[in-house]
């Protein structure tokens, strides 16, 4: 069954490598909306219409980002959810369904919308909290980020105006091979120079990824983000992840590693059964290629490996792999949309998923 703008839509998340997993899950729904506009059945729970929307959905789930499929597969399955509960009561004309979907749409969309400051306030609360029952009052907070999120970033400040601080140290790592780090970089500035004055004295220093020890000395809080959540407390996240808070675990023990994170980010499989996504070499080569100083160019470029290789041959193989998993064993706290939760929580979590998945996806 070929439904209408499904391959425009699939191959639209599965060539987008700046945004993250939110982002694309309101893209998939974005999606699907389009699709569903151009079903020319009737709406209806019990016939064609009803299927063809679980299997665009399923579609979108599967085919589209693998690596941050959990994110997607939830927000689908909530407007799949959405969707059924209108159409399960007493609706009158085709058009009278019609809004009612796009409402079902817009519901799911604003929420989406809203975790970046719900989260953001709730870490908020936590700073404040640990600074109360410390009863020390800091000269300084240092923080240490990676890649490029509107979520980080509003935690970075939102944490840094909690801790009481007259001076915030912020770390970014530069975030090979796209550089995310640096558009993050002038995002915090961006945002801070819009805060009312009095306000903290800030410094951001962009770190290389190679020097993630330095990095994180004297860091307070490293802040990760989540494209995907394992039932044990897993989280995959962008690569340079691991070694950050596997530095501030070894150099700075006193500091607390915090995952922000909307809880429908958790994964019904476990974190080694999880595909690895290993993107397109150009994306790393191509800084070597602008940087007159790198020698032997030529013969990486001329030894790539491929199917003609000759026998005998060296060949080279360039990873560009996005994202790696921190263990729970180097995760001081999970902070979501609804407060500080635990493995427990993501367990349950993932247990819904699988049975909302069985509902809906078991008819395709």
């Amino acid at each position: 069954m070929r439904l209408s703008g499904s391959a425009a839509g699939l191959q639209q998340l599965q060539q987008d490598h700046e945004s993250g997993a939110r982002k694309l899950a309101a893209v998939a729904l974005s999606i699907l909306r389009t699709t569903l506009e151009h079903l020319e059945d009737p709406i209806s729970l019990n016939g064609p219409w009803w299927r063809k929307t679980c299997l665009a959905a399923w579609h979108l789930w599967k085919n589209g980002r693998p690596s941050m499929d959990a994110a997607i597969v939830s927000f689908l399955l909530l407007t799949l959810s959405e969707i059924s509960t209108v159409l399960s009561q007493e609706i009158g004309s085709g058009t009278c369904k019609e809004l009612c979907i796009q409402n079902a749409f817009d519901n799911i969309q604003h929420m989406i919308r809203s975790y970046t400051t719900r989260i953001s306030q709730n870490l908020a609360s936590h700073i404040l909290s640990k600074d109360e029952n410390s009863k020390t009052k800091r000269n300084r907070f240092t923080i240490l980020a990676l890649s490029c999120s509107s979520t980080i970033r509003e935690c970075i400040v939102q944490s840094a105006l909690a801790s009481g601080a007259p001076l915030i140290n912020i770390h970014v790592l530069e975030s090979r091979p796209l550089f995310e780090g640096v558009s993050m970089a002038a995002s915090i500035v961006s945002r801070f120079e819009a805060l009312p004055i009095p306000r903290p004295q800030v410094r951001v220093t962009i770190f290389t990824d190679a020097s993630v020890a330095q990095a994180a000395m004297e860091v307070d809080l490293l802040l990760l983000g989540a494209d995907r959540i394992a039932a044990d407390g897993s989280v995959s996240n962008k690569t340079g992840s691991l070694p950050a808070a596997l530095m501030v675990h070894h150099m700075e023990p006193a500091a607390e590693t915090i995952v922000v994170s909307e809880i429908y980010k958790v994964a019904t499989e476990p974190s080694n059964q999880h595909n690895v996504e290993n993107n397109e070499a150009s994306e790393v080569m191509n800084a070597w290629k602008q940087n007159d100083k790198v020698k032997g160019l030529d013969i990486v470029q001329d030894r790539l490996e491929s199917d003609d290789a000759g026998h005998g041959q060296a060949t080279v193989n360039v990873q560009n792999v996005y994202f790696e998993w921190v263990p729970p064993s180097l995760i001081n706290t999970y902070i979501c949309e609804n407060g500080l939760k635990t493995p427990e929580d993501f367990q349950r979590q993932a247990q819904w998923v699988s049975e909302q998945c069985e509902v809906y996806f078991g008819i395709c």
